[in-house]
């Protein structure tokens, strides 16, 4: 069988057009016996993708192959490989992709598949989903995601779920969600989080990396998502598993910056209670790091230029944090400087904004702590961080700071110049000419940020 110049289909002894074709496969294609339909099927499938067909001719062969989607399972799967290739190469009518579509997720039960034929139909919708997205919105719109939503839910194979993760994130950032965010938000998120680990002999080339990736992807896609997903991903914190507590923190992150404060807002309090206590009373590292670097993201949005939201006073939200944070240096207490000094740090580094919150709100007090303190070992450990804190805040995005610092330069220097006349700890001495180097790094930064402005 071979392409010709003109439409039809070519065959040995003659050209037929597609619909002669059909009529001549007929008896085969209706005969009882399995085998026999199937290599009829077969047959007008690989003929009619090697010939030269018009579109009227693909949109009756399209219609017909849908009607043969209710066959037995052992014919679907030729069926289904035919109509994918027709989507993937040529243009069809938006009707036609709808019809694929509504008789795919009508007449084919994907889930008693085998595993390659459900991939096969998943294929299907993802190609309708490449080539035919707005003849799909415009057609169907909340009744495809209905039946998407039936279609993949109970899928368990890790090469089905790369190409269902992919997909989704498709549907949840066009289609239409009212109503069914919480259905689609329960059928990704029972997922989470992936614990798959391919055998060492395993010919399935997917990894939990893979996998958790796209499934991210899925969490992020929409922020009409996020009255489940946050919940969601704070009682997946609270996990006794701590690789599961590691995971979440990642995810959330990835959500609270995808979604943006107004559709994180009204979280705001739970997660600092969440990450805040982690940081003072956890001992896994790793998730500490984490909760850090939610706090970092949280001060980040909330700081965004230009961002309106009249709901939101993010200079509440501020208060809160730093309030704790002068609260835990107010005991007499060293292990609890380092804590605050690592969220200060992380907020500082989420944004120039950040910085320049922090050295207003909490290096004067931070001074002043220092100062009343008369224990040498308090006052060591407070200074050391200090320092570290004022050379963060020269560091990009936080240059804009040093303007603030500046305000505050003859509070910071006479701290540290006392310091280094003090000659009671070689310690605190050390400590005082590192917060001089770092408060004269601020003055050049300062000289150069008023030479870089706009005249």
């Amino acid at each position: 069988t071979q392409s010709t110049g003109s439409s039809g289909i070519n065959a040995e002894y003659g050209r037929f057009t597609i619909l002669q074709f059909v009529q001549l496969l007929q008896q085969h294609i209706t005969s009882k016996v399995d085998d026999t339909r199937l290599n009829a099927v077969t047959l007008l499938v690989d003929v009619s993708l090697k010939s030269k067909l018009n579109d009227s001719e693909v949109t009756v062969l399209i219609k017909f192959l849908c009607g043969r989607l209710s066959e037995k399972y052992n014919i679907v799967p030729k069926i289904l490989s035919g109509l994918t290739c027709f989507v993937k190469e040529r243009e069809i009518e938006p009707s036609t992709a709808c019809s694929i579509a509504k008789e795919l997720f009508q007449s084919v039960d994907v889930q008693a598949l085998h595993q390659d034929t459900r991939h096969n139909a998943y294929s299907l919708v993802y190609s309708l989903l490449h080539r035919n997205l707005l003849s799909l919105l415009e057609g169907m719109n909340n009744e495809f995601v209905v039946s998407y939503i039936n279609l993949i839910d109970g899928e368990q194979d890790p090469r089905n779920l790369m190409l269902i993760f992919n997909m989704t994130v498709i549907v949840l950032q066009h289609f239409n969600l009212d109503n069914i965010e919480e259905t689609m938000f329960d059928v990704i998120s029972c997922y989470y989080p992936i614990d798959f680990t391919p055998p060492d002999d395993s010919e399935v080339k997917v990894s939990p990396e893979d996998l958790r990736t796209r499934l991210n992807n899925c969490f992020k896609a929409n922020n009409k998502l996020a009255k489940h997903a946050i919940p969601f991903l704070l009682e997946k914190f609270s996990s006794s598993i701590m690789q599961t507590r590691i995971l979440s923190c990642e995810t959330l992150k990835l959500c609270i910056t995808s979604y943006g404060i107004g559709c994180t807002e009204e979280h705001l309090i739970l997660i600092w209670n969440d990450v805040k206590q982690e940081i003072f009373g956890g001992v896994n590292r790793e998730l500490r790091e984490r909760c850090l670097e939610v706090i970092s993201t949280l001060f980040w949005v909330l700081t965004i230029p230009n961002v309106k939201n009249k709901s939101l006073d993010p200079s509440q939200f501020m208060k809160v944090v730093f309030d704790y944070c002068k609260e835990k240096l107010s005991y007499s207490e060293i292990k609890y400087i380092r804590p605050t000094s690592c969220i200060l740090t992380s907020i500082v580094k989420s944004s120039g904004a950040g910085s320049g919150l922090v050295a207003e709100h909490c290096l004067d007090w931070l001074t002043d702590r220092f100062l009343e303190h008369s224990d040498i070992n308090m006052k060591n450990v407070l200074l050391d961080e200090m320092v570290t804190l004022l050379g963060d805040m020269q560091c990009e995005p936080a240059r804009a700071t040093a303007a603030v610092i500046h305000f505050q330069w003859k509070k910071l220097e006479g701290m540290f110049l006392g310091v280094i006349s003090d000659k009671e700890s070689a310690e605190l001495c050390s400590s005082g000419l590192c917060g001089v180097s770092e408060l004269l790094n601020v003055y050049h930064m300062t000289e150069q940020h008023k030479k870089d402005e706009p005249r």
